[in-house]
């Protein structure tokens, strides 16, 4: 489920809104019942967030969005992964009986909860040409200091995102639109049990193409 709201003012000029979703319960994944805490679960985290938009004149329209994901109520995300060396309780947080992959308390990659920021602008060029850019941060979930080792297989470690765009009106009931993402590559940097350093980091594109009926 997921609830919003959204408010006009000054003419309509300035938008206001938020929204929000509760953890979204997901069925297992039974393919990786040994590798994901909880045999296998892998739920959506809860989230919400606020945003605004102004339209400066005719043609441009800024927005600016804050939204928080809570990484730490879904175990196979946010449960800590292997102890560091030297730990005496060994490479598992307690024992491997309780926290071995897959258990209720399993292993995870032990992200944090996020906060995104999301600064947009629209420009309507003429009525057929709408363009777009925005940018994008939000700090890398993984805490370098400890969880290094296991987000190897999930290094989700970009934070500067831009992204531009472009709408064309082929008709009254027929627009088609463009995109282009660019996630900026950022490295990490850390322990991990083996006792040895680990470095982990991504980059990425991503291109997109749409088409919309108006009806």
């Amino acid at each position: 489920m997921r609830l919003g709201w959204l408010g006009k003012f000054m003419d309509n000029k300035l938008l206001l809104g938020a929204s929000g979703s509760p953890r979204v319960y997901m069925s297992k994944f039974d393919k990786y019942t040994n590798l994901f805490a909880e045999q296998g679960d892998f739920d959506t985290p809860p989230m919400f967030g606020v945003g605004m938009s102004y339209k400066l004149n005719d043609k441009t329209t800024v927005a600016l969005d804050i939204s928080r994901t809570f990484y730490s109520n879904i175990a196979a995300i946010g449960n800590p992964g292997p102890n560091l060396p030297g730990d005496p309780r060994g490479p598992f947080p307690v024992s491997q009986a309780e926290n071995a992959l897959g258990a209720d308390n399993g292993l995870g990659f032990g992200w944090e909860d996020q906060t995104v920021y999301k600064l947009g602008v629209a420009y309507q060029y003429d009525p057929k040409w709408t363009f777009r850019g925005g940018w994008n941060y939000g700090e890398s979930p993984i805490p370098e200091e400890t969880e290094v080792l296991f987000n190897i297989v999930a290094p989700a470690t970009t934070q500067h995102h831009l992204t531009l765009g472009a709408s064309y009106q082929l008709s009254d009931m027929l627009e088609v639109s463009a995109s282009y993402m660019h996630a900026f590559r950022y490295e990490q940097y850390g322990p991990t049990y083996i006792g040895v350093s680990g470095e982990i980091g991504m980059a990425q594109n991503a291109f997109g193409m749409n088409l919309g009926v108006n009806f």
